[in-house]
């Protein structure tokens, strides 16, 4: 049994195609009739490319088709199917006609133009720059408090007295502005003794940073 074709596009009638050479180039038509395996009959009535015939090698197959549209179809035909089917809409609306005439419109840019195109990019490209470092140093100045918390004396005295109670669990640096205010384990007073040493060993970090 042979393996299944991975080809879509097909040159046939009602297949639109964009053409590439001559003066209807970067324009669309339909294919409206097949003469052999070197040419085809194409019409654009909506588009302004007259029919004629055409050689392949100077056609690009797209995905849209003009379903139903009778082999050999007048122009006017042709026209109405185009306009039920939408498809001026549908190609203007893709990516490769997006591409198209964005490429098209960069070509046509005059000296003063394309200067103004390429300082664009580097304001740009500076804005981007000078946000990545302030993200960045937010997340260190954020990793370097984190690191300079205290442990809290409650989880960190050796004596436990009666009001500790052992959780057995090994304390780690805590995270920005956080406080282990859990009942039972640390007193009030180990608390805002926490609170009062991390606020200092921020402040010197943020001093040191800023030298």
């Amino acid at each position: 049994m042979p393996a299944p074709s991975t080809f879509k596009r097909f040159v046939e009638v009602g297949r639109v195609v964009l053409v590439t050479s001559g003066p209807s180039e970067g324009k669309i038509a339909t294919v409206v009739e097949i003469i052999d395996h070197n040419r085809a009959i194409i019409d654009g009535p909506t588009s302004g490319v007259p029919r004629q015939a055409f050689q392949y090698r100077h056609l690009v197959l797209t995905p849209f088709t003009v379903k139903g549209l009778p082999r050999g179809a007048g122009s006017g035909a042709v026209k109405k199917y185009v306009e039920k089917a939408d498809i001026v809409a549908k190609w203007d609306a893709s990516s490769w006609a997006k591409k198209r005439a964005s490429v098209s419109k960069r070509r046509s840019l005059n000296d003063f133009e394309r200067f103004s195109v390429l300082v664009y990019k580097k304001q740009r490209r500076d804005a981007a720059r000078k946000s990545l470092a302030k993200a960045k140093k937010s997340a260190h100045v954020t990793k370097i408090s984190a690191s300079l918390i205290p442990a809290p004396a409650c989880l960190t005295r050796q004596d436990k007295g009666d009001d500790h109670v052992d959780t057995g669990a090994e304390y780690r640096p805590l995270p920005f502005f956080s406080v282990p205010i859990v009942h039972g384990i640390c007193p009030i007073s180990d608390i805002i003794d926490l609170m009062s040493r991390s606020y200092l060993a921020i402040v010197r970090a943020l001093s040191g940073l800023g030298q």
